[in-house]
């Protein structure tokens, strides 16, 4: 990816910043808050903070508006040429938190004085 094309990104996203902070000083230009959150959505794969706040605005999405955000960022990011941060975005929705289990149940060695673990263990302790 030529160096160009990484500035492109941080490129826009000031940009849409800028207009996003110009709309929501203008009461006549409802897009503030719009722009707000094109730039959010595209300096998530940048910072970890914002990763968060946008899978909690996810969450709580019942249009599907950020699937389509989601989905016009990534190709975004395909037509810069960064593949990687593309893949991010195409995963990003789709990722579970993996669930916290303990597992406490006993092992066949364990339970069993004739499971050849424990017959290993105990003829080397002899």
């Amino acid at each position: 990816m030529s160096r160009v094309k990484k500035l492109i990104v941080p490129f826009v996203a000031l940009i849409t910043f800028s207009l996003g902070i110009v709309c929501l000083m203008l009461p006549f230009l409802p897009f503030g808050w719009l722009l707000m959150g094109v730039t959010t959505l595209l300096l998530v794969p940048y910072f970890r903070p914002l990763e968060k706040l946008f899978r909690w605005l996810a969450k709580k999405d019942k249009t599907g508006f950020s699937e389509k955000a989601r989905k016009t960022v990534e190709k975004f990011y395909l037509w810069i040429g960064d593949r990687r941060r593309a893949l991010k975005m195409h995963n990003f929705l789709k990722r579970k938190k993996r669930p916290v289990t303990v597992d406490a149940t006993p092992k066949a060695h364990d339970i069993n004085p004739t499971h050849p673990v424990t017959s290993a263990k105990t003829s080397k302790a002899a």
